[in-house]
This record gives C-alpha cells, sequence and structure tokens, in this order.
C-alpha cells in the first residue's frame, strides 16, 4: 500500500493573468482578482494549473509538490515564500509567507510535498 495525497481538499479558482505563469508553479496576487508569476520572497497566492489567454486556474488548496531550493524544509506546519525560481523556500527574516503543511521533503529531487 502506498500513500497519495493527490486531489486532497483541493480547490482551483480562474483568475485574471498579468504577463505568463507557467502550470506547476507558485503565483502571487498583482492585482484585484489577478495573479502573476511568483517573485522571490513572496506569500504564494497558490499555484497556477495552466493559463488560457488572459485568464489562469489556480489551485488555492489542497496537496501540491514544488521544487524548493535553499534548507529543505522541515516537516510539518512551514512559512514558506517564492523562491523567484519557479518553486519556494523557507521564509527568512523580514520576508512574510504563507504557512503551509509540509508532509513529503524528497532532498535527492528538490522538492516538497504539501498542503496549501
Amino acid at each position: 500500500m502506498s500513500v497519495a495525497f493527490d486531489g486532497i481538499g483541493s480547490l482551483a479558482v480562474t483568475f485574471r493573468c498579468s504577463g505568463q505563469v507557467e502550470a506547476g508553479t507558485p503565483v502571487v496576487l498583482s492585482d484585484n482578482e489577478t495573479v502573476a508569476a511568483a517573485t522571490a520572497g513572496k506569500a504564494p497566492a497558490g499555484v497556477a494549473l495552466h493559463q488560457r489567454g488572459d485568464y489562469a486556474a489556480v489551485q488555492i488548496q489542497g496537496y501540491v509538490k514544488l521544487p524548493y531550493t535553499g534548507t529543505a524544509p522541515a516537516l510539518g506546519q512551514q512559512v514558506l515564500v517564492a523562491d523567484g525560481s519557479k518553486g519556494v523556500k523557507t521564509a527568512g527574516s523580514g520576508e512574510t509567507g504563507r504557512t503551509c503543511l509540509v508532509v513529503r521533503v524528497d532532498t535527492e529531487a528538490g522538492t516538497v510535498g504539501l498542503f496549501l
């Protein structure tokens, strides 16, 4: 038997989109009802699922797997921010991030499984 979290508690919302966002990468709110690709040190609003024209489907709740940079996040409740390279990192001093439940860390692959 294996453990799988995909699809648990997932909630996706359609936002307007400023610029291009890549599926599977963190996004931030950039204006009213609008998201953009996340820049380093910003709290992710969610993860882009896909973009069509000026709109993007964004997962704002549920399980996601993302790359991380820097020190591997610890398991449990962690404050994370976008790393500026399509992933996340543990929030540093002075950074206001998003609290997420980290349930899996793969140091070999450089990925983290978490609940938004």
